[in-house]
């Protein structure tokens, strides 16, 4: 097992400093090509943003994955203020550092968001993410550009589910060389959820009673249950309880609510490098994070990086947690001024340099 990468004697940061001082070409402003690409996924078609540099070379590449909701191919969503998504800012970045990015949107997502969910109404799984990512690493494998020993992903929340489900079920030719997890989750998705909705239930009167009934009605969904007793639960939760009991969406929320990530990131062969900042609150680094560190086998390679003062979606958040407003803190997402967390930039980085999928020199 690694454990957080020293980013003081990064190479990246090395180069920058050489370039600010000597007047050297900033090679961070290489020309990028970008490309539209689509594939269908049960007739529905998935809309993508490839980001390659110019020329003619080969280059590694990686593959983006939103977390969960209507989050699109730049990590924005519908839920959520704002639309400086980090995924294109970081596909931005890896582009003009020589890697082909690949962004796409989830059918669940993007501008035809409400025209996909009637059509997938119901059809919703686990597998059919699988099957988005799988059209993703099929266009990548054939692409000029793309050297296809060098195909990676870089997930997020619950993207990371999916992406582990990925890389466990392809046939080996098939699988990713890196996979990059943030916001990872150790626990159970149920647990999250009410790791999340506990602080919330806590400024309510008679908190204790209401926390259990929003318990037990979200353990009366898991075994199966299509109807909860929500009496005297305010709306802010109770809209949240009556989503998963949708039948249109029920199929796949049973799948999501039970899915055990540490069991498929202990099956994973492949390195990882799993970055859960310290400033996510949906994500604890000092609890999932532990929960991924004891779940590693002696022979996986995996490397464990928390910043300082990065939140769920690697942007630079600097306030103290405790004295945020829910309001700053949903801002600190992807509202207009955010900006990606350096530290956490420089850990991917170098993590690319030292596994061979980031050559900078080439450009």
């Amino acid at each position: 097992m690694k454990y957080e990468l020293n980013i003081q004697n990064s190479c990246f940061t090395i180069l920058v400093f050489a370039c600010s001082i000597l007047g050297l070409p900033d090679f961070t402003q290489a020309q990028t090509v970008t490309e539209n690409h689509q594939w269908l996924v049960q007739d529905v078609a998935v809309k993508a943003t490839l980001l390659r540099p110019e020329g003619s070379a080969k280059y590694p590449a990686v593959i983006f994955v939103a977390g969960s909701g209507p989050t699109d191919r730049d990590w924005n969503s519908l839920a959520i203020p704002g639309q400086n998504g980090t995924a294109k800012l970081l596909a931005e970045q890896l582009s003009q550092l020589g890697m082909v990015t690949f962004r796409y949107d989830k059918r669940g997502s993007g501008p035809k968001f409400m025209e996909h969910a009637k059509q997938l109404a119901g059809k919703m799984s686990m597998q059919g993410y699988v099957d988005e990512l799988a059209g993703a690493y099929g266009i990548l494998k054939t692409h000029p550009n793309v050297d296809s020993s060098k195909i990676l992903v870089l997930a997020n929340s619950e993207g990371v589910l999916h992406s582990l489900n990925y890389q466990n079920s392809q046939a080996k030719d098939k699988h990713f060389a890196g996979l990059i997890l943030t916001g990872a989750p150790g626990h159970p998705i149920y647990e999250i959820i009410k790791t999340q909705l506990d602080p919330q239930i806590a400024q309510f009167p008679d908190s204790d009673n209401l926390k259990n009934k929003i318990f037990n009605a979200i353990d009366d969904i898991l075994d199966g249950k299509t109807e909860v007793d929500l009496e005297g639960v305010p709306d802010a939760f109770k809209n949240v309880i009556m989503a998963f009991l949708q039948k249109e969406a029920r199929p796949f929320v049973y799948e999501l609510l039970k899915a055990e990530p540490l069991e498929a990131f202990a099956r994973v062969s492949e390195p990882m490098l799993v970055i859960i900042g310290k400033k996510d609150v949906q994500i604890k680094w000092h609890d999932d994070g532990k929960l991924l560190e004891q779940a590693v086998k002696p022979a996986q390679n995996v490397t464990f990086s928390y910043p300082e003062n990065a939140n769920h979606v690697l942007k630079h958040y600097a306030k103290p947690i405790k004295s945020s407003t829910p309001a700053e803190l949903m801002m600190g997402y992807n509202g207009e001024g955010t900006h990606l967390d350096e530290e956490s930039l420089q850990v991917i980085v170098n993590w690319l340099q030292t596994n061979g999928w980031l050559n900078m020199q080439k450009l």
